[in-house]
This record gives structure tokens, C-alpha cells and sequence, in this order.
């Protein structure tokens, strides 16, 4: 009995002084590493156009501020259809009417209806944004927020942005590397952040439009210029390389 709980003992003895012989506090050595940052941005032509198209109709009786507002309407819908905006490409985004009072100098006051109509435009018809203005202005839509521009395909060009700032985080690893003499031997963690660029770029959420003070028709002037430029697509990574 005596000997068989002395093998016990030494058994049990033995189990913890051969975990310290490997690993000190039975824990693998952590992995040296290096953190890098990696930026990539591609600058593809746009592909969408927005537009935000907005009408203001004001009268003393409501009937006839409705009448106005809906006919300017659908006659800027009419013409964008007449451009070549398809049907699905034409969103109502608001519709409001206010009642208000205005008590001029000298006079009785009066109570005068505001109705406000508006559609949000999203058409491929880029090279067509000017076109587009110039008819709604001759229309009579007197609130006009745009245009801006955006990308049909946007997780294409988030992937190749992301591939860019990868492969450059890779090229400033490797040559850290190899200043402190050491060689990159895998990742050991990636993150990855970055999107669109807020300015001469992609406002990609449909807006409602603006209301105007303005109640009349602007007129009519030279054909406006738009320049669709380029949309800016940026990713960041961050990469940790372990290196031995």
C-alpha cells in the first residue's frame, strides 16, 4: 500500500515540473509582429446621376396651389421621360402642405396655402445631367438639389481599393522587415475600414429635397455645364504580420 501511493505521489510531482521545462508559466512565447497601415483609393468615372426635384406652389386657395404644383410636376416628369429617365428611375420623395397667415402693411390678413411636391431622380443618364437642369428649370421646378454622382457597381470598387491598400500595408511590412532583419512569416490579424470620399465623390442615400421660398418659375438661361469628374473609392487596412 505504502509503495503504490509513493508512484502516486512521485506521478503527480512529476506532471507540473515538466510543463515548466516547456513553456515557463505554461504559456507559448507570444509572436513578434509588426502593425501596419495600408491606403488604397481608386477613381472610377461615375455611372449615376441624382438629382433632387422639388416644386413650391403658393396661393390663397388651397385648390389652386395644388393645381399649380401637380401640373409643374407632371410636366417635369414628362420631360425627364422625354430625355430618356425611365420610369423606374423617378421616385416621389414629398408631399406637403401649410397653412400660414401673412398680415401685409395696412391690410387684413390673409391665410395662403404652401403645397410642396418633390421626386428623386437616380438615372445612368450621366452625360445628360445638364440637359436635365435646363429642362426642369424651363419646367418650373424651383428647388433643384444636385447633382451628384455615384457608382452602379460600388462593392466592385470597394474591392479593388481594399486590394491596393492590402498589397501597399504588404510592401511597408516587407521593407521593415528586412531594415530590422527579420523576414514577414503570415498575418496574424487584418482589419479593414474606409468607403466613399464625401466630396467630388458618391452621396449614396436618396435625400428629400429642399423646400424653397420661391413660388414662381425661374427663368430660363444658357445651357447649364456639368462635369461628372470621377468618384473617389478608399479603403484602409490594418495588418498585423507576425515575423520571425
Amino acid at each position: 500500500m505504502n509503495a503504490l501511493r509513493g508512484t502516486i505521489l512521485l506521478a503527480a510531482l512529476s506532471t507540473p515540473l515538466s510543463l515548466t521545462g516547456c513553456g515557463g508559466n505554461g504559456k507559448a512565447p507570444e509572436p513578434r509582429t509588426i502593425t501596419v497601415v495600408g491606403q488604397g483609393s481608386v477613381r472610377p468615372k461615375p455611372d449615376i446621376v441624382i438629382l433632387q426635384l422639388g416644386v413650391a406652389s403658393r396661393n390663397a386657395s388651397l385648390e389652386t396651389a395644388q393645381t399649380n404644383a401637380v401640373k409643374k410636376m407632371q410636366g417635369a416628369i414628362t420631360a425627364l421621360r422625354g430625355i430618356g429617365v425611365g420610369e423606374d428611375e423617378i421616385q416621389t420623395t414629398d408631399y406637403s402642405v401649410d397653412k400660414y397667415t401673412v398680415k401685409p402693411r395696412r391690410a387684413r390678413a390673409q391665410t395662403m396655402y404652401r403645397v410642396f411636391t418633390a421626386v428623386s431622380v437616380r438615372t445612368a443618364l450621366v452625360d445628360k445631367a445638364g440637359k436635365i437642369v435646363d429642362a426642369m428649370v424651363h419646367q418650373g421646378v424651383n428647388s433643384i438639389d444636385g447633382p451628384t454622382f455615384g457608382l452602379k457597381d460600388q462593392p466592385k470598387a470597394r474591392r479593388e481599393a481594399m486590394e491596393l491598400a492590402f498589397k501597399n500595408a504588404q510592401q511597408d511590412a516587407e521593407r521593415l522587415a528586412k531594415a530590422g532583419g527579420m523576414r514577414l512569416a503570415g498575418i496574424q490579424t487584418l482589419t479593414i475600414g474606409g468607403g466613399y470620399e464625401g466630396y467630388n465623390g458618391l452621396y449614396d442615400q436618396v435625400a428629400l429635397a429642399r423646400p424653397t421660398p420661391v413660388a414662381a418659375p425661374m427663368a430660363g438661361g444658357p445651357a447649364m455645364p456639368i462635369a461628372s469628374g470621377q468618384v473617389r473609392v478608399a479603403a484602409t487596412v490594418n495588418v498585423s504580420f507576425r515575423v520571425e
